[in-house]
């Protein structure tokens, strides 16, 4: 369960970022050019040093996450939101809950 926990939210966030990254990918048609696909990418970066944070310093990432999951929540209409805000608020959770957890032991 301990290793489940650890390897849960990073496994999210990696899949977020990948996500998140296959946007640049729509760009490769003829009417898109190289700026287009760094606007897509731009998403991206964000996420990823979201992802780096919470790696880093979960105590902190958790707590980015969990905003960051809420604005996106709010901020989308209903499926949308409810989609990309509650996975970032799922991730962000499984961090302070692991992190919450090494504490306890400690």
């Amino acid at each position: 369960m301990k290793r489940i926990l650890f390897y849960l939210p990073r496994l999210l966030t990696v899949a977020m970022v990948v996500f998140f990254g296959l946007f640049v990918f729509e760009g490769f048609s003829p009417k898109f050019d190289w700026k287009d696909s760094l606007m897509h990418l731009l998403l991206t970066l964000p996420i990823l040093f979201i992802a780096v944070l919470s790696w880093k310093k979960p105590e902190i990432g958790s707590w980015v996450f969990i905003f960051v999951g809420a604005v996106a929540f709010f901020s989308f209409d209903w499926p949308m939101g409810l989609i990309i805000g509650g996975t970032f608020i799922l991730t962000g959770a499984l961090f302070y809950l692991q992190n919450r957890l090494r504490h306890l032991k400690n």
